[in-house]
């Protein structure tokens, strides 16, 4: 690249030195004919990286997007995952208050989740409804996807927002807190995180964000190394954020969960409507290796 802009400097220091006559104007002619061919040249290069491309995507397994129909219903009973101790909030999840004055949540049926600040709030788990669930026996990859718009109800440094899944094996997700992608390996009663750290990525940026979980076909011709196993993958209006999350095929059933303290959610599509981040070129990128996970908590 340096080498490349001593050229563009050089140039462009050579054509101000030859200004007058004859050569001037020869140069004039040169330099019209020379920029013509970097012109057609850039124009066949896009043309032919547009039939390459296509040749790609022809070459990629199939992907299908599975609709199931969604909605936020449940508050987590884990320690420390309701409103309080008392966990007020988990036997009336839409119209609950926090009987000990702390910040809550109200669930609506439409995707809204408002989060009502107060002196004193924790962060809540939220579960969907429904689960994706992978096929015994499929011949397609199997998309499934989720994403959601938030709302701050403070500044950044005191808001919490996680977004992701969890299987009765594993939980995965982005937590906004150290900015990371948390891996988490249960093992009954205990569990190990392991963590992937994003330091300049500020997920509040981003007006939706998602989450994406695809299961490799199993069977016919799209059954192929390079999916064998589960993916998940995050997103941010629209563009994939860091790399995938690999899973092992023992993994059949993932719900999406968000956590929120001090964020509210606007808006959740589970697949109703057209979703920002184009499902269909999605292509199954690179996941995370043993060596990138730092740390275990």
């Amino acid at each position: 690249m340096d080498e490349f802009k001593k050229l563009v400097d050089r140039n462009e220091a050579l054509k101000k030195t030859v200004v007058t006559g004859n050569l001037k104007r020869k140069v004039d002619e040169f330099i019209e004919k020379s920029d013509k061919d970097l012109l057609k040249a850039k124009s066949d290069y896009e043309e032919m990286l547009v039939k390459q491309n296509k040749f790609l995507e022809s070459m990629l397994p199939k992907i299908s997007f599975y609709y199931l129909e969604n909605s936020w219903t449940k508050i987590s009973r884990q320690y420390l995952c309701s409103c309080c101790n008392n966990w007020c909030i988990n036997s009336n999840p839409y119209n609950g208050v926090c009987r000990s004055g702390k910040g809550y949540v109200n669930l609506y049926n439409d995707g809204r989740i408002k989060y009502v600040k107060k002196e004193v709030n924790n962060s809540i788990k939220i579960l969907a409804n429904n689960t994706y669930t992978r096929k015994q026996n499929s011949a397609n990859n199997e998309l499934f996807y989720y994403e959601i718009t938030f709302q701050l109800e403070d500044l950044q440094e005191n808001v919490e927002l996680f977004f992701g899944m969890f299987s009765d094996i594993n939980d995965a997700y982005f937590t906004s807190v150290n900015k990371e992608f948390v891996f988490e390996q249960k093992n009954g009663e205990n569990s190990t995180c392991y963590y992937v750290t994003l330091n300049e990525l500020n997920i509040f940026k981003y007006t939706i964000v998602g989450c994406g979980i695809l299961f490799p076909a199993t069977t016919g011709t799209s059954a192929t190394e390079n999916l064998e196993f589960p993916k998940m993958f995050f997103t941010g209006d629209g563009v994939i954020i860091g790399k995938a999350i690999e899973f092992s095929n023992l993994n059949k059933k993932f719900i999406p969960f968000l956590r929120l303290k001090n964020c509210s959610i606007t808006s959740t599509n589970f697949g109703k409507t057209q979703f920002v981040y184009d499902i269909l070129k999605h292509i199954s990128s690179l996941p995370y290796i043993n060596e990138e996970w730092s740390g275990i908590r």
